[in-house]
């Protein structure tokens, strides 16, 4: 029986299809931010709620979510080529569960990783019925999404599908619903402890023993602590990764997600965030969470003020205690994409891509001006530091992405990250 003969993979065949996908997906928020309930001890939360209903996805996210679909259908049509065959697997005449594919879903924390699973369960997490003929009707559930708590095995993974915790079949029970895609999130809850890298190699491949294929996702830095593990365990759970980037800053999608943000607090913003666009992008490298998280703190700011978000808001939030740990992240990446070795290196996507590492071309030249700046007082004479520095005076208002770029070889400029990276915890520099 072909694919689209397959009653299971053809319910999938339109999800796959890239331009449905794009349209299925795509999130607006259903109201705008209501400025007359909003106060200085609210407005973090709120703000950060009405955007998080927001989801335009980029380049980057849309491969990943078809790449994802593909792999259901793919999968539908492994375990259910035909009607017949599923009458004799499911009576259990010669039913037996084989190890699935694993696939990775790695990227930076807060990329929207999380997001995509959502977007996968939008296309085809709704059950639907099939008439099987001699059989009867039969669920259709082909995606089973798994959020891990902290302590997770087995029993919890029954409970989790509505089965007993003793003596159940998970395998089989998957394969009576249909189920042809396991999405496995949140995997960072069980990786606190020592024998973390043990437990999450465990758990992934215990849950590809179910049969359907089975994606995880994990961080950057949980994708190094697996690729130290045993090669064979390294060679089954990390031999196929997708790598999910954030959006660039001149693509398509960044400026579109700006634009659906500021019509959602359109009545709380003051400045033009489109016109803003590189240099809000240069404050959270185009990470998602990070975004977000800047205009919920900025808009506290802002109403303590009595007034709307204006870019000093922004830039305040920045240098805040409330966005120090993102602040840090972002940092370490940008100190990476200067050459240093004193970054979080686990931020460096641990596989090969040349979208990973054209990303960190945009994030070093994106802010090559404001790191020229900061080197280049170091590494002048007296007499050219004073005029710099009055120089410097002059444009203290303008947004680092708009300073003079002066050149500097790569061997200064990773010399001087460190010192730059101390100014700017001291809020010396934005």
């Amino acid at each position: 029986m072909s694919t689209v003969e397959s009653p299971w993979a053809k319910q999938l065949v339109d999800a796959a299809n890239l331009q449905n996908l794009v349209k299925r997906v795509t999130l607006y928020p259903k109201e705008k931010i209501n400025i007359a309930r909003l106060n200085e001890y609210n407005a973090t939360q709120s703000v950060r709620w009405i955007l998080n209903q927001c989801y335009v996805p980029g380049e980057s996210s849309k491969s990943a979510i078809a790449k994802i679909v593909s792999l259901a259908l793919d999968g539908a049509s492994r375990r259910f080529p035909s009607t017949h065959e599923f009458s004799l697997q499911v009576n259990g005449i010669r039913f037996s569960a084989q190890p699935a594919p694993i696939f990775c879903l790695t990227g930076l924390a807060g990329v929207g990783k999380s997001a995509i699973f959502d977007a996968v369960q939008r296309l085809i997490g709704s059950p639907e019925d099939i008439q099987i003929p001699k059989h009867g009707q039969v669920e259709h559930k082909p995606l089973s999404r798994v959020q891990i708590l902290d302590r997770w095995g087995s029993k919890e993974m029954a409970k989790h599908f509505g089965l007993p915790e003793r003596g159940c079949d998970i395998g089989r029970a998957l394969y009576q619903r249909g189920c042809s895609l396991i999405a496995l999130d949140e995997l960072q809850f069980v990786t606190t402890s020592e024998s973390a890298n043990t437990r999450a190699s465990k758990l992934i491949y215990a849950t590809s023993l179910y049969g359907p294929t089975l994606v995880f996702a994990c961080n950057f830095s949980l994708g190094h602590k697996l690729k130290k593990r045993p090669h064979e365990e390294r060679d089954r759970i990390l031999s196929s990764p997708i790598v999910l980037l954030p959006d660039l800053a001149q693509s398509v999608a960044w400026k579109e997600r700006l634009r659906v943000w500021a019509t959602a607090i359109e009545d709380l913003l003051e400045f033009d965030l489109a016109e803003r666009s590189d240099d809000f992008w240069s404050l959270v490298v185009g990470i998602n969470r990070s975004a977000i998280h800047l205009l919920s703190v900025s808009s506290a700011l802002a109403l303590s003020d009595r007034s709307g978000i204006r870019w000093e808001h922004i830039e305040r939030a920045y240098k805040s205690q409330e966005f120090a740990i993102m602040r840090g992240n972002i940092e370490s990446i940008q100190a990476i994409s200067r050459g240093s070795d004193q970054g979080n290196l686990d931020l460096i996507c641990p596989f090969e891509s040349t979208d990973a590492a054209a990303y960190v071309d945009v994030v070093r030249n994106i802010h090559r001006s404001l790191f020229s700046e900061s080197v280049g007082v170091a590494a002048q004479s007296k007499s050219v530091k004073q005029a710099l520095k009055k120089e410097s005076i002059k444009d203290a208002n303008q947004p680092v992405t708009k300073r003079v770029a002066r050149p500097l070889d790569a061997a200064t400029l990773v010399k001087s990250a460190a010192d730059f990276r101390s100014e700017v915890r001291l809020g010396r520099r934005v």
